[in-house]
């Protein structure tokens, strides 16, 4: 059985326990493939993190850094060394991290308010 069959099976069960015969729809709420999709670019930039810590990356030749299309260090600043402009590049890693992990918590919190929502009725 897939979902929608499933989910006219409970309302059914639901109408004649009730006796009534509208029971409203609810959007079905499965955020897994977000979250898969997101788990995964959180471990590329874990990966990447990784090679900047253990020196696998040990300078970037440019005058400035862009990552993700954001300028993460250069401008009006003569000179940065290398350590600074890999400093800034974990510091914008992380920072991205960070928002990726919230935004997974974000789609766990609204997949099980949904569930809670099926148990509540």
């Amino acid at each position: 059985m897939n979902d929608e069959q499933i989910e006219k099976l409970a309302i059914a069960v639901t109408n004649a326990l009730n006796k009534s015969e509208i029971v409203g729809k609810r959007k079905i709420v499965d955020n897994s493939k977000k979250i898969k999709s997101l788990q995964k670019e959180i471990e590329k930039k874990k990966k990447l993190l990784q090679k900047i810590e253990k020196g696998e990356i040990k300078g970037l030749h440019m005058s400035k850094v862009t990552y993700g299309g954001v300028r993460v260090q250069g401008g009006k600043r003569g000179y940065r060394s290398n350590l600074e402009k890999l400093e800034d590049l974990k510091e914008k890693i992380n920072k991205e991290i960070s928002e990726l992990d919230y935004m997974i918590f974000n789609l766990e919190c609204e997949e099980n308010d949904y569930l809670e929502s099926l148990w509540s009725d």
